[in-house]
């Protein structure tokens, strides 16, 4: 059975990012359930992923606590980072260190990577989209121009797919990735 790890960010979020979390989780767990009820085994175990147990999401509506941390998760082949306000790039990027180079060290040990709209800034930190193409919420797409000028950005495709590594447009595109990642690991039926 493959893994995909949802990471749960340290900071800088909003309801899109709780929406990309659930989202995520949702879906992949309908893919697994649909599977079973046709008769095939689930294709993902599914992880909440974060750097510690004291860290948790908390928007002061919803709470949304990991399941395991980076240091507990040992196996992953697809890493789901979901959307971040990035009022300030510049704090969000030190706070979320640990969770770059988490991600940096499992791409290059073979895990796929898929960033949900603005995620796609936290994944640039990694240095995986130099050279590569990477979508992301329009709005941004200046200051991450500005921020990462090696990464070929394109804010009008929905969905990018190179290298193992996804991006998708802005706001609740990220719907469509994750259709995208269905049909890719389970089937398009």
């Amino acid at each position: 059975m493959k893994h995909v790890s949802i990471l749960i960010p340290d900071d800088q979020t909003n309801m899109s990012t709780i929406a990309c979390i659930v989202g995520s989780l949702q879906v992949f767990e309908a893919a697994n359930a649909y599977f079973e009820r046709i008769g095939k085994n689930p294709v993902f175990k599914i992880s909440l992923v974060s750097v510690s147990h004291d860290k948790f999401l908390n928007n002061g509506f919803f709470t949304i606590k990991s399941d395991i941390t980076i240091s507990e998760c040992k196996e992953n082949d697809l890493i789901i980072l979901p959307a971040t306000l990035i009022r300030s790039y510049k704090m969000a990027s030190p706070n979320n260190q640990i969770l770059i180079d988490w991600v940096k060290k499992q791409y290059i040990k073979g895990t796929e990577i898929a960033s949900m709209c603005v995620g796609s800034f936290m994944l640039a930190s990694t240095g995986l989209l130099s050279g590569k193409i990477c979508s992301t919420h329009w709005a941004k797409e200046e200051e991450f121009k500005n921020i990462f000028p090696d990464v070929n950005i394109l804010t009008d495709k929905l969905i990018t797919d190179e290298n193992g590594i996804y991006t998708n447009g802005g706001a609740y595109s990220f719907l469509h990735l994750l259709m995208y990642l269905v049909q890719k690991f389970y089937d398009r039926q």
